[in-house]
């Protein structure tokens, strides 16, 4: 795992911040505009923890689409993105990702301005997304995090039936890598 520091110093924080100053001097703040800029962060982030970040992708059982879902190298998911445009209200559209059915088990949410990261159903952290200490923060905290281990054996149960498919998957494709 990068250090807050590392990734507060990689270059492609850099270009995300770059990014963001050409989006705004050309007026742009609707969310299919800005959201390339965190997406590129977030995806050359990713890589380096051995995690892709799968653009558009539904939620198996869910109604839910996140900007993104970082997967790893098993297949499974890791955490999810959402991005919202510069003049959306941040809280409001929260709230309507959690009526829809969005995963809060790790979860950023981010309009350019701010960052709010969900993990474990909990907010856990709120990101002046300007404050590159902040931002990188935000962003360490959210690719660090790891699923808590269940505390029955029927949570354990079902939480293995429900990835066995992701592992499988995953799995598959390995083996047909090595086998290339």
């Amino acid at each position: 795992m990068r250090t807050i520091a590392a990734i507060a110093a990689h270059p492609s924080f850099q270009a995300y911040r770059a990014a963001l100053t050409n989006f705004a001097t050309l007026n742009v703040t609707h969310e299919t505009g800005v959201r390339f800029a965190f997406q590129n962060l977030l995806q050359a982030l990713a890589v380096g923890e051995d995690m892709t970040l799968v653009p558009e992708q539904v939620v198996e059982g869910t109604r839910a689409r996140p900007d993104g879902t970082l997967r790893d190298s098993y297949n499974l998911p890791r955490g999810y993105w959402e991005a919202k445009d510069t003049n959306d209200d941040l809280e409001t559209e929260i709230l309507k990702k959690k009526r829809k059915g969005y995963p809060f088990t790790n979860i950023l949410f981010e309009d350019t301005r701010k960052g709010v990261l969900f993990q474990n159903q909990k907010r856990v952290f709120d990101a002046d997304l300007s404050d590159t200490g902040q931002a990188a923060t935000l962003l360490h905290t959210f690719l660090a995090w790891q699923e808590p281990d269940p505390t029955s054996f029927d949570n354990a149960q079902a939480r293995f039936g429900e990835v066995i498919p992701d592992l499988a998957r995953g799995l598959i494709d390995r083996i047909e890598k090595e086998r290339a």
